[in-house]
């Protein structure tokens, strides 16, 4: 990797559990996704590096560590206690162990011994996890390139379409992603949230969204045809089987009436 890759995806204020041990697999997968994109290294005048910030890149990222940590963290766990001497292993057991050196150095001890051949004897005890780790990481690859290749494709009409000064570009990448905003499906798919450098924000949507267009059309036609308050009409660029939706920003009521409409009396 060059030296303007970013690192991994670790955040020392909230660590994954095992995250250590898992890491390997991170580098797999994203060499993996560069392969899928046509990419000789992670720099940013290739994908996905010159439409994402590194951090948002690393989030992605992020999402694949929390899921595998997910699918191991128990496994892991058990086998971490047995290596452990039985006195601390009772201490936690009780609720009783604090993190000291000791503590440290055995779960150092641990990591070294399940890398010395790159997870093989652990997975090999364990081949329907080694499975669904492979498949998980085969499902992130797939669904990151497919998320990407769209975003690149569409940013002209994204532009177009949400009043965005300018389109994503270099000049104008995205700054943060959310992940995981719903439940994966189709191969491991979620929605995700985008703010891009010019602060426009986005959710990017894995599945048809065609109803969503025809509802605000129908939410339109409403504000046209009532004289009550008009309703929130959101944009929406649909493309085949996928989307992008205007994000919905939590606001306060504005004064006292809206309070009240808010807040009906019984």
């Amino acid at each position: 990797m060059p030296k303007s890759a970013p690192c991994l995806p670790t955040d020392p204020d909230n660590p994954i559990p095992f995250e250590d041990v898992l890491f390997p697999a991170i580098t797999v997968a994203r060499q993996q996704l560069l392969t899928h994109l046509v990419a000789l290294q992670l720099t940013a005048g290739t994908l996905p590096l010159s439409i994402l910030s590194e951090a948002a890149y690393r989030a992605l990222e992020r999402s694949l560590l929390q899921r595998l940590a997910a699918f191991c963290t128990k496994i892991l766990y058990f086998e971490f206690s047995q290596m452990r001497p039985f006195g601390q292993h009772l201490l936690n057991v009780l609720g009783l162990e604090t993190e000291n050196n000791l503590s440290v150095t055995h779960y150092t001890q641990f990591v070294h011994q399940l890398l010395q051949d790159g997870l093989l004897t652990f997975f090999q005890k364990y081949p329907v996890l080694g499975r669904f780790v492979a498949t998980a990481v085969n499902f992130w690859v797939e669904f990151t390139a497919e998320f990407l290749q769209r975003l690149a494709q569409d940013s002209r009409d994204i532009q177009r379409i949400f009043g965005s000064t300018t389109m994503p570009s270099s000049d104008n990448k995205v700054a943060a992603i959310q992940t995981s905003l719903s439940d994966p499906h189709q191969r491991g798919r979620t929605v995700i949230g985008l703010t891009f450098e010019s602060g426009l924000t986005l959710v990017y949507k894995p599945k048809d969204v065609r109803l969503e267009v025809a509802f605000n059309q129908f939410l339109h036609w409403c504000n046209q045809h009532s004289k009550l308050l008009d309703f929130k009409v959101l944009q929406v660029l649909s493309r085949n089987n996928y989307g992008w939706v205007e994000y919905v920003e939590h606001q306060p009521c504005a004064d006292e009436a809206a309070a009240e409409r808010f807040y009906p009396e019984p």
